[in-house]
């Protein structure tokens, strides 16, 4: 018991849970995307024989990555609203209703697109680095 202290507040608690979340989720959705340029490797061959170049692809990926991480960072403050209403009719602790303010908001945004923007980065990268030959071999 001594080896393993609970933490100082319930804050610093759930800060360390939802980094560890957020960490998975980025793990996650960069196996996605490279699952997905492995099914699309005759479309990236086509694009790469045509002219294209590791920037442009890259470039492209990337932006479906941003596309991607921001419905997913405005869809998850978007759904906890049904659950925030739902708490403050159970929860009575307080009689203060919790509410989401502008912090709340940017610390809820932010962090979810920044993970899927770094998660994002290596299976672009990767993509534009292969050599168009490996990609035509696949047609």
């Amino acid at each position: 018991r001594d080896e393993y202290r609970a933490p100082q507040t319930p804050i610093l608690f759930f800060t360390v849970l939802c980094s560890l979340v957020l960490v998975g989720g980025g793990f996650n959705f960069s196996r996605l995307l490279l699952a997905k340029s492995v099914s699309r490797a005759p479309e990236i061959g086509v694009f790469r024989a045509l002219g294209a170049t590791r920037g442009k692809l890259f470039s492209r990926q990337m932006t479906e990555v941003m596309l991607v991480s921001f419905a997913a960072a405005v869809l998850g403050p978007l759904l906890a609203v049904p659950l925030l209403e739902l708490f403050n009719v159970l929860v009575y602790d307080t009689d203060i209703p919790r509410s989401f303010t502008t912090t709340s908001l940017f610390l809820a945004i932010v962090p979810a697109l920044l993970v899927g923007v770094v998660g994002g980065v290596y299976p672009s990268w990767r993509t534009a680095k292969t050599r168009p030959t490996l990609y035509l071999g696949k047609a």
